[in-house]
């Protein structure tokens, strides 16, 4: 999550969708943009936790970015496998996985039908999206579209913005095990998953109008 006071607009940081380039583009030429609160925060959050936050914001723009889920679950699955990551948080909802040695972790099924099947629920994008109470969203981007999220906050606040920058780069993570790092998302998917996806991300998929291809 970030926001401005001057521009008065609240961005929620929908893991997997590009928040942290999105912040850095903006805030590189210009000031104001802060970042102060937990990350990962959601509206129901500001509203019921964060009551100075919640009544700072809540007259603010609100936007928050959505993500095609089938590419977004792999893009997450990509994140459980990084080395940074993999030994201290149980993407795969192991049983007794923190009591395990790095020798015994890495020889878990770490497939992509595994992680679908027991650990993606736990970070589907449905909560993230939800409004609250009495914090509603102005805007929802696409993830897909990220030139154009660019640009609305470029025109709008009159920055200027790199759009090359990326925080993140999927090329870049080194997974454990050197499990292969593939750009189409497609690849890692057979039936059963795009199925289970389908079916753990459905209010996404038809509200936003995503599909498989």
């Amino acid at each position: 999550m970030f926001y401005n006071e001057y521009h008065q607009h609240l961005h929620i940081h929908n893991p997997k969708t590009g928040g942290k380039s999105l912040m850095f583009s903006i805030s590189k030429n210009q000031k104001g943009w802060k970042r102060d609160y937990p990350m990962h925060i959601k509206l129901n959050n500001i509203e019921n936790v964060y009551i100075e936050l919640f009544n700072k914001v809540k007259n603010y723009t609100k936007t928050v970015t959505v993500r095609n889920p089938w590419d977004h679950a792999v893009s997450y699955y990509y994140h459980a496998l990084s080395k940074e990551r993999f030994f201290k948080e149980n993407f795969f909802s192991i049983k007794g996985f923190n009591n395990m040695n790095e020798n015994k972790k890495t020889n878990l099924d770490l497939s992509f039908s595994s992680f679908i099947e027991n650990g993606y629920h736990k970070y589907i994008q449905n909560h993230f999206l939800e409004n609250s109470k009495n914090l509603k969203f102005d805007l929802v981007f696409k993830y897909e579209e990220y030139g154009k999220i660019l640009s609305f906050f470029e025109e709008n606040y009159n920055t200027l913005i790199d759009k090359n920058f990326n925080h993140h780069s999927r090329n870049k993570i080194q997974t454990v095990n050197n499990i292969e790092v593939v750009d189409d998302y497609r690849k890692l998917y057979n039936t059963e998953t795009i199925d289970k996806v389908e079916v753990l991300s459905q209010e996404i998929i038809k509200k936003y109008n995503y599909t498989f291809e």
